[in-house]
């Protein structure tokens, strides 16, 4: 009899002779159950490869390891943010951004699309704002998208089905209208997509 055939576990079955065993795959530990995988969080237990320089960033089956850099004129306030500290001509304040903010994201390939997996907007928020969203790199394929919800938050979609597993990095800007005046904020965004376990 092949119990493989009813799927008994959660990743994959062998069948062997009057019985059948569970295994999981690679990034993955198979729980006391027997049945069921469970995600190893490499960055927690310690069994990443990545540099004193790097930080690491567990995703379902594995990890990345991240490296912030700030740009010229910036300086890292955080381990995920860089402020200007300046910019030599007027027209250079104008068109660069205020701050520089990473973030991380993971999601599975099966995600229901369009997907809202980002808000971007100022904190706190005054009557009057306005905000502009757009996303100026890592998007020539049109996987994403971005829209207005209200005068002071927009969102990043996930537009597109991305079949296998896949990094991006998207740069998305906001411009945010505020008292006559123009301020730009940068959002950089990895998106990781790890496959569909099931």
């Amino acid at each position: 009899m092949n119990e493989c055939l009813t799927s008994p576990c959660s990743q994959e079955c062998a069948n062997i002779y009057g019985s059948y065993q569970c295994y999981c795959r690679k990034g993955y530990y198979l729980r006391e159950d027997g049945h069921t995988c469970e995600d190893i969080d490499e960055c927690t237990t310690g069994t990443h490869n990545c540099s004193l320089a790097e930080k690491c960033y567990n995703i379902r089956g594995g990890y990345r390891c991240l490296s912030l850099s700030c740009p010229p004129n910036y300086r890292k306030v955080t381990d995920t943010r860089c402020e200007r500290i300046s910019c030599p001509t007027y027209m250079e304040c104008q068109n660069s951004p205020l701050r520089i903010t990473y973030y991380y994201l993971s999601f599975q390939s099966n995600i229901v699309i369009p997907a809202q997996i980002f808000r971007i907007g100022p904190a706190p928020a005054y009557s009057g704002d306005n905000v502009i969203v757009t996303i100026t790199q890592g998007n020539e394929e049109n996987y994403f998208s971005t829209r207005k919800l209200n005068a002071y938050t927009g969102a990043v979609f996930l537009q597109r089905q991305v079949q296998d597993p896949r990094d991006f990095l998207i740069t998305v800007e906001m411009k945010l209208w505020r008292q006559g005046k123009f301020t730009t904020f940068q959002a950089r965004i990895y998106v990781f997509i790890t496959a569909n376990l099931l």
